[in-house]
C-alpha cells in the first residue's frame, strides 16, 4: 500500500522565491534653509516594494527539549501526536510530520511481518488481505483532526488578513485626509503618530495586496512629512534609531543565510522583511547603502531557496519517470494468458516486488503525484482483480473436487463393516479408480486428502485380511472339532446298535444315547447326511424292537429339534410355542366340528361316515397329546 495520499501537507509553505527587484531610487526633495524644521521620513521606493518569499507564519523558538520519538512505541507516539494536536503547540506541524513518519514505519513493519507469517501458514491459493491495524486507524483519525485544525487556522488567518486589509485601508484613508487637509501639520502630528502605531499593530494582510497597501501608506506618509515642520534634531534622532534597527535586521538575516534549514530560513527572512517595512526611513546618505546590504543578504537566501526547489523539482521529475516505468511494467503483464496457479503466484511475486520498489521512490510533483499513483493503483488492481477471479474459479473447482474426494473417503470407511468382502473389495477398487479421475486439488490439500483416502483403503484391506485370517483359523479349529464330533457320534451309533432291546431300562438308555448324540455338535459337512441316516436307522430299529409308538418317536425327535430351534436365537423357543399353541387351538376346533358331525351322522344312520368321523377324532386327540407334550418340553427349556 502506498501512503503518499496520507502524508499531510507534503510541501506546505514551500513557495518559489522571487528575486528582489533592483533598487529604484527616486530623487528626494531638497530642504531649503528656511525649512529646517521640516523632516522627511520618506523611505526609498525600493525599500518598501521589495519582494521576498511568501509571507508565512512566524517561526517560533522551540522552548523545550524535543522528545526522542525514535525510542517510542506505537502507543507512546499516538499519545504524543494527540497531545501535540490537542494543545496546538508551537512545533505542531513539524512534530506531526516527524511522528507520522515514525508511525508509518512501525505500521509497515508490522504489516510486512504479518504478511510473512501469512505466507508461511497460508494454504495454496489464499491471498494476503491487508487490514488496517488499530494504530493505523487511530493515526488516520488524528491526522484527519490535524487537517481540520489546519484548515480552521487557514480560514481564520484568511479572515484576519481580510479584516486587517480593511483596517489598513481605513488608516490609509485617514492618512490621505491628514496629508490633503490644509492647516497646521504640527497639530496633526499626534494623530499621525497614532495612525502609525495603529498601522504597526495590525497583523498581516493578503500577500497580493501587501505592496499595494504599503505603497499607498508610504505615499501619504511622505506627503504628510513634507508638510510637517520639525527640527533637524528630531529627524536625525529618528534616522539614527531606524538605522540601528535596520542594522540589527541585517545581522539577523546574515545568520539566516548560514541556516541549513532553508525553508525555516526563508520563513524567518519573510518576518525580517515585514519588520523592515514597519521601521521608518533613515538618513538619505545611508539609505541606499543599508538597503543594498539587506537586499544582498536576501538575495543569498533567495538563491538557496530557489536552488532547493530546483533540486526538489529535478528529483520529482526523476521520481515521476521511475514511477511511470513501474506503471508500465505492471500494465504490460499478460494476464489473459495465465493458465495455472503457479503462474499467478510467480506474477504476484513480481508485482509485489514492483510495489516494494515503488515505496523506495520519493514523491513526484504535487500536480502529478496523485495522477501517477492512481495509474499505478489501477494497474495493480487490474492484476489482483484478475488473479482473484481466476483463483476463485480454481478454488470453486477445487472445493468441488475436495467434496468428491471426501465422499469417496467416507464410502471406503463405510465398507469396513460390510457382510460381503468380495463385493466390498470390488467397490473399493472402483472408488480408487474414481479417485484417479477426479484430479488434483492443490499440492497441500491433495496430499492431505490422499493420506486419508489411502489410510481408509489400508484399513479396509487390513480388516479384510484379519477377517479371512480369523475365518481360516476358525475353519481349522472347527474342522478339528467336527472330526472329533464325528468320532463321538459314530461311537454313539455303534452303542445304539449294540443296545439290547430286552434290557430293563432299554428305552431310557436309548433316549440317553439320543440326547448324547444331539449334544455332540457338528460333524464335517460331507459326512453329515450319511451319519444322520445311519443314526436314524439305528434309533428306528431299536424303537421297533422296543415297540415304541409313533407319537413317542415324534417326541423323541422333537427333543432333538428343540436344541436346533434354541440355537436360532433368543426368541426362537417363544415363537415355536406360539406356533404350537395356534395349532393346538385349531385341532381343538376340528375335534369340536367332528363331534358335531358325529351327532348329525348318528341321526342319519350313516355308519361309514360315522366311523370315519370317530377315527378322525381319535387321531386329532392323539395329535393334541403330542402337542401338549411338545409344549411341556418347550416350557422346560424356557424355565
Amino acid at each position: 500500500m502506498d501512503h503518499e495520499d496520507l502524508n499531510i501537507e507534503q510541501a506546505e509553505g514551500q513557495v518559489q522565491p522571487t528575486p528582489a527587484p533592483e533598487a529604484q531610487t527616486e530623487p528626494e526633495p531638497e530642504l531649503n534653509e528656511s525649512d529646517e524644521q521640516k523632516v522627511e521620513e520618506t523611505a526609498p521606493a525600493e525599500e518598501q516594494t521589495v519582494e521576498t518569499v511568501e509571507e508565512v507564519e512566524p517561526a517560533k523558538e522551540q522552548k523545550t527539549e524535543e522528545p526522542d520519538f525514535n525510542s517510542m512505541d506505537e502507543e507512546q507516539l499516538l499519545e504524543q501526536l494527540r497531545d501535540v494536536i490537542e494543545h496546538k503547540s508551537d512545533d505542531m506541524r513539524r512534530y506531526v510530520e516527524i511522528i507520522q513518519g515514525r508511525l508509518w514505519k512501525l505500521i509497515n513493519a508490522a504489516q510486512e511481518e504479518a504478511h510473512r507469517a501469512f505466507e508461511a501458514a497460508a494454504q495454496e491459493g489464499e491471498e494476503f488481505k491487508r487490514e488496517a491495524s488499530a494504530t493505523e486507524i487511530k493515526l488516520k483519525e488524528l491526522l484527519q483532526k490535524y487537517k481540520s485544525i489546519r484548515e480552521e487556522e487557514r480560514k481564520k488567518i484568511e479572515q484576519e488578513r481580510a479584516e486587517n486589509l480593511a483596517h489598513k485601508l481605513q488608516i490609509i484613508d485617514k492618512m490621505k485626509e491628514l496629508s490633503e487637509t490644509e492647516g497646521d501639520a504640527l497639530s496633526k502630528l499626534d494623530t499621525y503618530k497614532e495612525l502609525q502605531q495603529e498601522w504597526k499593530k495590525i497583523g498581516p494582510v493578503p500577500a497580493e495586496r501587501q505592496n499595494e497597501l504599503w505603497t499607498s501608506f508610504n505615499h501619504y506618509q511622505e506627503r504628510f512629512y513634507d508638510q510637517v515642520k520639525m527640527s533637524h534634531e528630531l529627524r536625525d534622532y529618528d534616522f539614527r534609531k531606524n538605522y540601528e534597527l535596520k542594522q540589527e535586521l541585517i545581522e539577523a538575516a546574515k545568520k539566516l543565510a548560514d541556516n541549513p534549514d532553508i525553508i525555516s530560513a526563508a520563513r524567518a527572512l519573510q518576518q525580517l522583511h515585514d519588520q523592515w517595512k514597519q521601521i521608518g526611513p533613515v538618513a538619505r546618505e545611508v539609505r541606499e547603502d543599508i538597503w543594498n546590504q539587506f537586499k544582498e543578504v536576501t538575495a543569498i537566501i533567495n538563491r538557496k531557496h530557489q536552488a532547493y526547489f530546483d533540486e526538489l523539482h529535478k528529483n520529482e521529475e526523476e521520481n515521476f519517470r521511475k514511477k511511470e516505468q513501474l506503471c508500465q511494467r505492471v500494465e504490460l503483464i499478460d494476464i489473459e494468458n495465465v493458465t495455472s496457479v503457479s503462474q499467478w503466484l510467480e506474477l504476484t511475486e513480481q508485482v509485489q516486488a514492483i510495489q516494494q520498489e515503488w515505496k523506495t521512490i520519493g514523491y513526484a510533483s504535487r500536480k502529478l503525484n496523485d495522477q501517477i499513483f492512481d495509474r499505478f493503483r489501477a494497474a495493480c488492481n487490474r492484476f489482483f482483480d484478475a488473479k482473484n477471479a481466476a483463483l476463485n474459479e480454481q478454488r470453486k473447482e477445487n472445493n468441488e473436487r475436495i467434496s468428491m474426494k471426501k465422499k469417496l473417503i467416507a464410502q471406503v470407511e463405510g465398507l469396513l463393516n460390510n457382510e460381503n468382502w468380495k463385493l466390498a473389495t470390488e467397490r473399493v477398487i472402483e472408488l480408487q479408480n474414481q479417485w484417479k479421475e477426479i484430479g488434483s486439488v492443490g499440492r497441500q490439500r491433495n496430499e492431505e486428502l490422499w493420506q486419508k483416502f489411502r489410510a481408509a483403503c489400508d484399513k479396509f484391506f487390513e480388516a479384510k485380511k484379519q477377517y479371512f485370517d480369523e475365518q481360516r483359523a476358525h475353519y481349522r479349529e472347527r474342522h478339528a472339532e467336527e472330526a472329533d464330533n464325528l468320532t463321538i457320534k459314530e461311537g454313539i451309533i455303534e452303542r445304539i446298535d449294540a443296545l439290547d432291546p430286552a434290557e430293563k431300562d432299554g428305552i431310557k438308555t436309548l433316549r440317553s444315547l439320543i440326547a448324547e448324540y444331539n449334544a455332540a455338535g457338528r460333524v464335517p459337512y460331507n459326512k453329515k447326511d450319511d451319519l444322520y441316516k445311519r443314526f436314524r436307522e439305528a434309533v428306528d430299529k431299536q424303537f421297533d424292537a422296543m415297540h415304541v409308538d409313533a407319537s413317542q418317536r415324534r417326541l423323541d425327535n422333537y427333543r432333538e429339534d428343540l436344541d436346533k430351534i434354541e440355537e436360532r436365537g433368543e426368541n426362537a423357543l417363544a415363537d415355536e410355542k406360539r406356533k404350537l399353541t395356534r395349532i393346538y387351538e385349531n385341532i381343538k376346533q376340528e375335534i369340536k366340528t367332528a363331534e358335531n358331525n358325529i351327532g348329525f351322522f348318528s341321526r342319519s344312520k350313516a355308519d361309514q361316515l360315522l366311523k370315519e368321523a370317530s377315527r378322525k377324532i381319535d387321531s386329532l386327540q392323539k395329535e393334541l397329546k403330542v402337542i401338549e407334550e411338545k409344549l411341556r418340553l418347550i416350557d422346560d427349556k424356557l424355565q
